[in-house]
């Protein structure tokens, strides 16, 4: 993830596609230019076992101070249904608005 957001000048707006994003959504809110994370294609049920079973992974209070949970961050976004809701949903207006 580091080498896409570094490679952009100003990244604000990035979709990420895995069914287990925790360590990838730790890892773009250090990036405090990121506005928006748009989290697709997740496996809830796998999300759920990793929150109950790694905490650490969702822990965020050394990077945000507005929430210790990484989830709960306003800047993030998931997106129930899958990759193919998203699409379907995603018009012309903002297809741009994403970096990566």
């Amino acid at each position: 993830i580091h080498p896409a957001l570094l490679s952009h000048t100003h990244p604000k707006n990035v979709a990420v596609f895995s069914d287990t994003p925790l360590l990838l959504l730790k890892e773009i809110l250090k990036y405090k230019s990121v506005e928006r994370i748009t989290l697709i294609d997740v496996d809830l049920e796998a999300l759920d076992a990793a929150l109950k079973y790694m905490p650490d992974l969702n822990d965020c209070s050394a990077i945000r101070t507005e929430t210790a949970s990484c989830l709960d961050s306003a800047q993030v976004e998931i997106i129930k249904g899958g990759l193919d809701t998203w699409l379907e949903n995603l018009d012309a207006e903002h297809e741009e608005d994403y970096d990566y």
